[in-house]
């Protein structure tokens, strides 16, 4: 038997008749979606996904910005500075 990594659980042909009560149901938790009692797919809610792509750019930028911070130290990288008027749009 696979193993199921959430807590909340649910049968294909259910998941079909009301996916979105489900989904609402299970307040922000991820549901696992079942086809012969083994998972077949997970389900998040637009907003939990939306906060997992925001970490995971998070998690992508960070060597990034930490590589520049460490050339900038170093001084191989110049920073250029920049006012910005609040009054402008």
């Amino acid at each position: 038997m696979e193993k199921i990594l959430t807590s909340r659980a649910v049968a294909v042909s259910e998941f079909k008749r009301a996916p979105n009560e489900i989904v609402a149901e299970a307040n922000g938790e991820p549901i696992a979606v079942l086809t012969n009692n083994r998972p077949s797919f997970y389900v998040i809610p637009a907003s939990t996904y939306e906060s997992l792509m925001e970490v995971l750019y998070d998690l992508e930028s960070a060597p990034l910005l930490e590589k520049r911070l460490a050339d900038y130290r170093a001084g191989k990288e110049k920073v250029i500075k920049v006012k910005l008027d609040s009054k402008k749009v």
